[in-house]
């Protein structure tokens, strides 16, 4: 007689859970901050040159970048794990192969294309700003 599979522990889980609305909480006050920074950048372009300016845009770019990251890949393997768990449930729902990408993953995956291209302009001049 087959057994049924049994759930991940509730500590476990929800302790994941828990990473993600940090990691979501930061990457979303990190994303807010960039931008007014950036905006400020702008407006005030001498800014530019402040070494606590660069510092502080620098940190929010590097924490977007890897808060970003993080949410991307726990959301490709959490959908990865939903279609596994429907072909398993059932071998007549047909689930296509390539359909991984949620407009969630497309989201977090833009932001990370957007923090790791905006790293590259603000990290070196953090870095070089001596």
């Amino acid at each position: 007689m087959r057994q049924p599979m049994r759930e991940p522990t509730t500590g476990s889980r929800s302790r994941t859970q828990r990473v993600v609305g940090v990691a979501a909480v930061l990457f979303w006050a990190s994303a807010a901050f960039m931008m007014v920074l950036v905006v400020l950048s702008w407006i005030i372009p001498g800014m530019r040159e402040a070494w606590a300016f660069n510092l502080l845009g620098g940190t929010c770019a590097l924490l977007a970048l890897v808060c970003s990251a993080y949410l991307f890949w726990q959301e490709l393997r959490s959908n990865r794990q939903m279609i596994r768990a429907v072909r398993r449930e059932s071998r007549d729902i047909p689930v296509e192969e390539g359909n991984e990408w949620t407009p969630r993953a497309w989201l977090y995956g833009i932001a990370l294309g957007f923090s790791f291209l905006l790293s590259w302009y603000l990290l070196p001049a953090l870095f070089f700003s001596f």
